[in-house]
């Protein structure tokens, strides 16, 4: 029997202009809303973030947009908000 892994799908959500503060908005809220930022594939499977090319168009990179929106730069997956992230206690 051969079985396979599944695999991730890309997302598909109708276009939308993004914009530099919009871009750091939805990282900002994407982190509040699953308690730690965005990974490199959220924004290939996450509707609510932009496409990578709309960060790199912006940004250069996934580690200066998460320092816009106030989240270490760090190394992915070890990011978090500066002092915790705000609206939750710890």
């Amino acid at each position: 029997m051969n079985e396979q892994l599944p695999r991730m799908r890309k997302k598909t959500a109708p276009y939308r202009h993004w914009t530099r503060n919009s871009i750091v908005a939805a990282i900002a809220c994407w982190a509040v809303e699953h308690g730690r930022p965005p990974q490199r594939q959220d924004f290939d499977l996450d509707t609510t973030l932009p496409s990578p090319t709309s960060l790199k168009k912006y940004f250069g990179c996934l580690a200066d947009a998460r320092e816009a929106a106030g989240l270490r730069r760090g190394y992915e997956g070890h990011g978090g908000y500066r002092g915790g992230i705000p609206g939750r206690v710890a």
